[in-house]
C-alpha cells in the first residue's frame, strides 16, 4: 500500500476489482466517495470492509475501528443513528484506546455523546 492515502483514492475502485478481497481497497473507497458527498454509495464499501477485515491479517486494528467510525457516520447521514450508535457502541466504551483518527472521526460524527 502507497504511504499517501491522498493518491490512493481516486484510483480506488481499481483497486477493489484488482483486489476484492483486500479490506483497505474497500475502506479507500468508501473514504473517497464519503469524500465526495456520496455517503450511500460508501456504506457498502464500508460494510465489505467490516465483513473482510474481521479475518484479513492485512487489516490492523486500528483501520478496522477506524472504518468501523466510518460506516456509523455514513449511517449517520443518512438519518439512521440509533443503527450508527450501535455499529461504534463497542468503540464508544472503550474510546481512551482507540487511535487519533478513530477518535477525531466519532467526536466529529458525535457518534459516542
Amino acid at each position: 500500500m502507497p504511504e499517501d492515502l491522498d493518491k490512493l483514492k481516486p484510483d480506488s475502485i481499481a483497486l477493489v476489482d484488482k483486489y476484492p478481497k483486500d479490506p483497505r481497497a474497500h475502506l479507500f473507497r468508501g473514504l473517497y466517495l464519503l469524500e465526495q458527498h456520496r455517503p450511500s454509495d460508501a456504506e457498502p464499501y464500508f460494510r465489505d470492509a467490516d465483513r473482510l477485515g474481521e479475518t484479513s491479517p492485512v487489516m490492523s486494528r486500528e483501520f478496522l475501528d477506524w472504518n468501523r467510525a466510518l460506516l456509523a457516520f455514513t449511517v449517520r447521514v443518512q438519518r439512521r443513528g440509533d443503527e450508527a450508535k450501535a455499529i461504534v457502541a463497542p468503540l464508544c466504551a472503550n474510546a481512551s484506546d482507540l487511535d487519533l483518527r478513530t477518535q477525531q472521526t466519532l467526536e466529529i460524527a458525535k457518534l459516542c455523546s
